[in-house]
């Protein structure tokens, strides 16, 4: 897997804290688009999803806050 951008982890991080694609987009300033392709580019380079989604919200899984998101304090 290629290094991951600063820009995509910053992606990442806001839609683990907001649960919301609408609002983590808002808060990295992109597209819900180009969050949403980034966050399943990601989950397709590790063959696992690192989210739990349902149609209004989403959630961390548990591999998620322990291996991807450890400076966090998660």
């Amino acid at each position: 897997m290629k290094s991951l951008d600063l820009d995509v982890l910053a992606m990442i991080v806001a839609f683990a804290d907001t649960g919301n694609i609408s609002r983590a987009a808002e808060l990295v300033h992109r597209s819900q688009s180009a969050v949403s392709m980034q966050i399943k580019t990601l989950e397709t380079a590790l063959g696992k999803p690192l989210f739990v989604r349902k149609p209004r919200a989403a959630w961390r899984r548990r591999r998620t806050a322990r291996c991807c998101l450890p400076t966090r304090g998660a």
